[in-house]
């Protein structure tokens, strides 16, 4: 008969109880059975578990070191982030005042450059009219010396003798002063 026979037929109780007579205390077998059990679990105690564990706390301890260097490199590429921001906007900044400083140093220029410009204008137009004023006064002398040595040839004429006396002279040109 088959297994699958007996089971049917007999039915399981019958196949349990023959299997269970069979277990009976034996205490050699649990001493052994004990023994094996804590021979095994201390091989694999120190065989297995505390590897296993070692190995996992490198693990860790590695992780745990690559989070704390991330972290590390996120706020040190943070803070040179800010300062690159801090150094860009001093730039900016820089640039600002010497665009500005540059505006005023322009104008400035212009300024003095105006007046200087101003003032060689106002100094060639007092040129000018010093010279025009010289040159009518020596117009005006080279007149009265003309009118004078025509007044005295008239005179002579007039007179007909040549006025020889420097003190006549004078007198003429005291009269012509005078008429002027």
């Amino acid at each position: 008969m088959t297994h699958i026979q007996l089971m049917s037929e007999g039915g399981v109780n019958e196949e349990l109880k023959n299997v269970f007579t069979n277990f009976a205390f034996q205490l050699p077998y649990f001493i052994f059975t004990i023994i094996s059990f804590v021979v095994t679990i201390l091989v694999l105690t120190f065989l297995v578990y505390k590897p296993v564990k070692k190995a996992l706390k490198k693990r860790q301890e590695f992780i745990q070191k690559n989070i704390d260097d991330s972290v590390q490199a996120k706020t040190a590429a943070i803070e040179l982030q800010n300062e690159a921001n801090e150094s860009l906007i001093e730039t900016y900044r820089k640039a600002d005042m010497i665009i500005h400083d540059a505006k005023i140093d322009g104008e400035k220029i212009v300024d003095v450059l105006t007046k200087d410009a101003k003032a060689k204008a106002e100094h060639m137009i007092q040129q000018t009219n010093i010279s025009i004023n010289k040159g009518w006064r020596d117009f005006e002398k080279e007149e009265k010396r003309i009118i004078t040595e025509n007044a005295i040839e008239i005179a002579k004429k007039i007179i007909g003798r040549e006025i020889k006396d420097e003190e006549n002279k004078k007198m003429i040109q005291q009269l012509l002063d005078e008429a002027s």
